[in-house]
């Protein structure tokens, strides 16, 4: 994603969901990594004065569980410490959204299946796992206990 060309822009989608051996039970997603990330990326394309090459930056969850919920307090809490603006609402990944974005960035190898299980043939999106483009880890899910940020 270089920004050399100051015509270039990119659309980013941050995809996540809660997973575990009862998925169907406690399936959820968009309220805890995938909100961060959104967060922290839009801060930081603001504080580097990029905003007009990244007019589109959400995020969304592989299922529909917590649509139109703001993140998880302890989110919410962490972005605050760090002085992080965070004010998105979950919503559910949608078909459309292959054509809409640019890249859609998974957070975990469970979350890459499953976008690209639903991914039409002729999408438009880049799918990456986010961690990817920097050390090449899975974001842990803390939801149900994964490593804690503080």
């Amino acid at each position: 994603m270089a920004t050399n060309n100051p015509e270039k822009t990119y659309k980013i989608l941050f995809v996540c969901l809660v997973h575990s051996m009862l998925t169907s039970l406690i399936e959820s997603g968009n309220i805890c990594r995938s909100p961060m990330a959104q967060a922290v990326f839009a801060d930081l394309v603001e504080i580097n004065g990029l905003s007009s090459h990244f007019p589109r930056i959400e995020s969304a969850g592989t299922t529909n569980m917590h649509v139109g919920e703001a993140p998880d307090d302890r989110t919410v809490a962490i972005c605050r410490k760090k002085g992080v603006p965070i004010s998105s609402r979950a919503q559910h990944l949608k078909t459309q959204d292959f054509y809409d974005y640019d890249y859609i960035l998974g957070m975990d190898e469970h979350n890459l299946r499953n976008i690209r299980f639903i991914m039409p043939s002729d999408a438009k999106a880049k799918v990456h796992l986010f961690g990817g483009f920097c050390n090449g880890e899975v974001i842990d899910d803390p939801y149900y206990g994964g490593k804690v940020i503080k």
